[in-house]
């Protein structure tokens, strides 16, 4: 799968700051931090139901059409 990148804007220094300090107790760069955080925000949305079913299924075809 083709690595994409996207620009994002954290809503808080704070979070800024949480994000910057985890990554540096990790020894991981700040983007593979926030790759790894919306990862995991994103399996928690699809878990929880809060991605719509249309936009699931609508992306389910795309990837998933061959089987």
């Amino acid at each position: 799968m083709q690595n994409r990148r996207i620009n994002i804007n954290l809503p808080s220094d704070y979070q800024a700051a949480l994000i910057e300090q985890w990554s540096k107790a990790t020894n991981r760069p700040v983007s593979s931090m926030a790759s790894y955080l919306l990862e995991k925000g994103l399996e928690t949305a699809l878990k929880e139901g809060t991605v719509p079913a249309e936009i699931v299924s609508l992306v389910n075809g795309h990837f998933f059409s061959d089987l």
